[in-house]
């Protein structure tokens, strides 16, 4: 299957494409670019951690679809997806965006405009046998009632993945930024205004390892948690796009990089990202 997405991403990068899917959207073909560049590199490493997960699955959803590309590039596998998108500040024309990249694709899944915390059974048409998402659970406003409502959606012993920051560790990825410990809000007093005055820091919810767990534990789920991925996001470094967006992490990674070792035995809890399997149970 990444085999396939390399060809996939190769035809997204075809530069007539994307000057069609700008003018369709009505977004400026720079921005596409840089946003296609990003995303592509994203939704690869999403199929990393959601690929072992789709062997006889039934029912997709994924959560926070953004452009969509790897929705659309499941569906031309023959996976059954379906997305919701809420968009939301910080992240305008991405719905737009998303819909013209699935009509240059002849692409044809279910798609709803929805908040995570708003799904249910019925507007989707039932349950699923497996959610996922990718950088989304740090932008909704409620974390315990979207996972809440996921789990709802989750056939008996179903399985939902999900990849985003553990702010436990003091460190804003989007950003770049160092957070005050333990108050990771507070923060934005003693940041520039470039950064607090925009949608996508106001958009941060600061989850942490612990937050998942407590969710988890309210909602009678069983979860766990991926280690090393610390010292992975050190290995993704020599990624070009995820590079350019983490200037303090690639400052970092010649000192770190020794003990990728010592990395990789840290619990879940003392590391960033964090990606969790949150499994409902069969009865």
């Amino acid at each position: 299957m990444i085999t396939r997405f390399g060809d996939y991403r190769t035809t997204l990068g075809n530069p007539d494409l994307r000057a069609s899917i700008a003018e369709q959207a009505g977004v400026d073909a720079t921005w596409l670019g840089a946003r296609l560049d990003v995303s592509l590199a994203e939704a690869r490493f999403a199929l990393q951690f959601v690929a072992p997960l789709l062997t006889d699955a039934g029912r997709v959803l994924e959560v926070g679809a953004g452009l969509g590309l790897l929705s659309s590039f499941l569906s031309t596998t023959g996976v059954d997806i379906t997305t919701i998108e809420p968009g939301g500040e910080g992240f305008d024309g991405y719905r737009d965006t998303g819909r013209a990249i699935r009509a240059a694709l002849g692409v044809d899944h279910p798609t709803h405009d929805v908040a995570v915390e708003d799904v249910d059974r019925e507007l989707l048409g039932g349950t699923f046998d497996v959610i996922f998402s990718n950088n989304v659970l740090e932008h909704v406003h409620d974390v315990g009632a979207a996972l809440t409502c996921l789990d709802a959606l989750l056939a008996p012993g179903a399985t939902m993945v999900h990849n985003c920051p553990n702010y436990a560790v003091p460190y804003e990825p989007h950003f770049g930024v160092p957070l005050l410990p333990l108050r990771p809000g507070a923060t934005a007093r003693i940041l520039p205004r470039r950064v607090t005055d925009t949608g996508l820091w106001r958009s941060l919810n600061f989850v942490t390892v612990s937050d998942i767990r407590s969710i988890a534990t309210n909602c009678d789920a069983h979860v766990t948690f991926e280690r090393g991925l610390l010292a992975d996001a050190f290995d993704r470094l020599r990624e070009p796009e995820f590079a350019a967006r983490h200037t303090a992490l690639a400052r970092l990674a010649p000192i770190l990089r020794p003990l990728t070792r010592v990395l990789r035995t840290l619990p879940a809890s003392m590391t960033t990202p964090m990606i969790f399997r949150w499994t409902r149970p069969t009865s």
